[in-house]
């Protein structure tokens, strides 16, 4: 059995409309302070309050987990607060749980999870809501909060987009069964290869390099590959002649105070958005969803959960949440079989190169619950998904960068069961580019 995995999305001007205001507006595709009335003290300081509230979701199954993820801008001190409730088959209703509290900077507010809140029908594991029935939730709505120091002159927080990604993990044993042809035969996409092992020891503030910095590693090889790395003013403070300054860039903006670490998936997505056009968190339920993202030339960051012995080659002995870059489909060639490469930003700089992963992935998807079925899946009927350049294959979740769009029209299905319609509602090709940040504040 898959998991069943939907992905809801607020993009446009008239799907945030779905939802409703107070002290805040939609215009021009985004949401925005709007004569607010409601004010909240936080660490010691006011802030306006604009309120923008989902209508409520239902994916059609029970949902155990749950990631949210958005783009927006928070201009001098203000920033947004992401929250999520649920409601049971029952009618049961959940407390609003906070997803996260983030901002693009670091000068007033610091970014950070809220993880525990485990008072009634779910809690929050960093990232990833986590319903505590087995039999999930039915429904849920996702509140996000604007706030803006009272008095300031600066402009307005602004959403450009907020989603959704909930899923149900399967239970008992999945069989992972064997690769099928690649829908395109060698197709090697060329994302540039940085190490997170050259950064070992630098700015412990931000978890100090080296194994830390896998997740923002992996969000600047994607950048890098659609040439959409920060301006060298973002990351002037960094000593000349440092390598990759733009990798310390993103660990700085990526850095969740509460985890300790950069490796909070919403929070590498929203860096991410501003510079690559859009960003949101998704599931992929298998490697041949996977080759579909590298065929159409979108390349995918894996973030993998393996034990002792289950991944060879791999330069840890096990993971709890291990990005990995996959940049080749699995081909046939005259003189053997081709699988997918990976590069790994744990490798030392001098040896980033594709390894084959396809059959080392194979113990780590089977305990996910994920299956690699023979046949692609259905392309959603409707409009095409918003393409995505990552996933998460464990227990955690992942992140997908939609950068540039295609060469030709692609249409890639991610909701719902292999060879059933898709569930939900799809998500369409953006190539609008919201209002950039203006430098680091």
């Amino acid at each position: 059995m898959a998991r069943p995995i939907a992905h809801t999305q607020w993009d446009t001007t008239t799907e945030l409309r779905t939802g409703t205001t107070s002290g805040a507006r939609v215009t021009r595709g985004r949401v925005e302070l709007d004569a607010p009335t409601a004010h909240r003290s936080y660490d010691g300081r006011q802030y306006d309050v604009g309120r923008w509230v989902s209508p409520w979701v239902s994916p059609g199954f029970g949902l155990t987990q749950l990631v949210s993820s958005w783009s927006a801008t928070t201009p001098g001190d203000s920033w947004l607060e992401v929250q999520v409730r649920g409601r049971a088959g029952d009618g049961g209703l959940s407390s609003w749980d906070v997803l996260g509290r983030w901002t693009s900077g670091d000068t007033h507010t610091v970014r950070t999870s809220v993880s525990g809140q485990s008072d009634d029908l779910a809690s929050v594991n960093v990232d990833t809501w986590v319903a505590s029935r087995s039999t999930g939730l039915a429904s849920y709505q996702v509140r996000v909060l604007l706030l803006r120091r009272t008095g300031a002159s600066t402009a307005s927080p602004s959403l450009d987009q907020v989603g959704a990604m909930s899923s149900r993990l399967p239970s008992g044993s999945v069989t992972t069964s064997a690769s099928g042809p690649a829908s395109k035969a060698g197709t090697v996409l060329d994302v540039p290869r940085y190490s997170q092992m050259a950064h070992r020891g630098h700015y412990p503030r931000w978890g100090g390099g080296g194994e830390a910095w896998c997740s923002p590693t992996s969000t600047s090889m994607v950048l890098g590959y659609y040439d959409a790395l920060p301006d060298p003013s973002t990351y002037a403070w960094v000593p000349a002649g440092h390598t990759d300054p733009w990798v310390d860039e993103a660990a700085r903006s990526t850095y969740d105070a509460a985890y300790q670490g950069t490796g909070n998936w919403p929070f590498n997505t929203a860096y991410a958005a501003p510079l690559a056009g859009h960003a949101f968190v998704t599931r992929l339920r298998s490697l041949r969803e996977a080759e579909l993202f590298i065929d159409a030339g979108i390349p995918l960051v894996a973030s993998i959960s393996f034990g002792s012995g289950e991944l060879t080659g791999a330069p840890i002995s096990a993971s709890n949440g291990t990005p990995v870059g996959d940049r080749r489909l699995p081909h046939q060639r005259r003189r053997g079989r081709q699988r997918p490469g990976r590069p790994d930003p744990l490798g030392g700089a001098a040896h980033l190169r594709p390894r084959p992963v396809r059959e080392r992935l194979a113990p780590p998807l089977r305990r996910a619950g994920l299956r690699d079925p023979r046949r692609r899946p259905p392309a959603p009927r409707g409009r095409p998904h918003q393409l995505v350049t990552a996933c998460r294959f464990h227990r955690l979740t992942g992140y997908s960068l939609a950068c540039r769009p295609l060469r030709r029209p692609t249409s890639i299905g991610l909701t719902g069961q292999p060879g059933t319609p898709a569930r939900g509602r799809t998500v369409r090709l953006s190539t609008r580019r919201p209002r950039p940040a203006s430098g680091r504040r």
